[in-house]
């Protein structure tokens, strides 16, 4: 290895959606780090952003578990990326469903036929409720109930999932419940905001005073490394909760934005307002929300207005040794390729 003793004799490593911002981040920072990386993606993906061989990227979809399996032959460890993500809005909840458990179903029961060594499962913090209680590690496996969030519903169906197979899993399965995921490459929760940002109409809750835990794609990858490197931290259960210590309010990271792209800094509504707005949006029929009413939901009124207490589950112990990125250097990063990649007409920066 070029850094560091690969303790588990580690060599080739799988990553599904490789394509998408975190895969695509996760196979430079792995491949960089001397592993023979393969890549799984979609026929229709974009992959010039995919920095590996052409031999080394399988052509075909997470639910198809003969085209998995192919690319399964001769993997040590497994990085399960893949996922239909929240900005799929249009999507209906069957596909959401299809993908992310489907799909994981499918990846994880490949790794479990070719015995490898690592499985690691990107998820995300909110399939439990972080917003309006502190979860420790206990609480980690009551997930949230209910919910007309086809994304989030999926989440937790496939972490369940996760867990009725793996008693049968001989390696080691770890699940990664990600904060906010953001850099070079990373839009999908973030290119809605940027662009009412741009046309000044975002507005926030409460005037942005809520906690938002951020991860950088980079730094998921260096945990990742990590693991397999030194000897893996068990975690709560196989849990892993990634984010930074580090964690901004919503204003301070919207008007560091606002600031390098030159634009004018987010507007205030009081949380009263943004109660009656997302109870009148959620009356109207989903079809015809479109702009901010598409995202004015009671849901996210509750998470952007009280934030996310992450502090009783962190492993600050691993966290610290990362030396993760400053959210200021890391959306800096972000943005300069927002500008060149995403926008067409009107530059961003002036």
């Amino acid at each position: 290895m070029t850094a560091g003793r690969d303790m588990s004799g580690v060599r080739t490593i799988l990553v599904t959606g490789a394509a998408g911002g975190l895969g695509h981040r996760l196979c430079r920072i792995l491949s960089a780090r001397g592993y023979q990386v393969y890549g799984l993606v979609r026929p229709e993906d974009d992959c010039r952003r995919l920095e590996l061989p052409k031999e080394q990227v399988y052509v075909g979809y997470v639910q198809d578990y003969s085209c998995v399996a192919r690319a399964m032959d001769g993997i040590d460890v497994v990085v399960h990326c893949a996922a239909l993500l929240p900005d799929s809005s249009d999507a209906p909840p069957a596909a959401f469903h299809q993908v992310n458990v489907d799909g994981t179903a499918s990846v994880v029961r490949a790794a479990i036929a070719h015995q490898t060594k690592y499985f690691f499962a990107m998820s995300t913090i909110s399939v439990v409720d972080h917003v309006t209680q502190t979860i420790g590690p206990r609480e980690l496996l009551q997930y949230v109930s209910a919910t007309d969030d086809a994304y989030l519903s999926s989440k937790v169906a496939a972490e369940r999932l996760l867990f009725s197979v793996r008693p049968g899993y001989s390696g080691e399965l770890m699940i990664l419940r990600l904060a906010y995921v953001y850099g070079p490459g990373n839009f999908a929760v973030w290119r809605r905001p940027f662009q009412f940002l741009e046309a000044g109409k975002l507005r926030l809750i409460n005037n942005g005073s809520a906690l938002l835990p951020l991860i950088h794609a980079d730094d998921i990858g260096r945990f990742i490394v990590r693991s397999l490197t030194q000897r893996p931290s068990r975690g709560y259960d196989g849990i892993h909760i990634l984010a930074s210590p580090q964690v901004p309010t919503l204003r301070m990271v919207f008007d560091f934005v606002a600031d390098a792209l030159g634009l004018a800094h987010a507007g205030s509504v009081p949380l009263w307002a943004a109660h009656l707005g997302a109870a009148v949006a959620s009356a109207v029929p989903r079809r015809f929300r479109k702009g901010r009413l598409e995202m004015l939901t009671p849901a996210r009124v509750q998470q952007f207005s009280r934030g996310y207490d992450l502090s009783a589950v962190l492993d600050r112990s691993v966290l610290d040794d990362l030396h993760m990125t400053d959210y200021r250097d890391g959306f800096r990063e972000m943005l300069a390729d927002y500008v060149t990649s995403e926008r067409t007409g009107k530059a961003f920066v002036r």
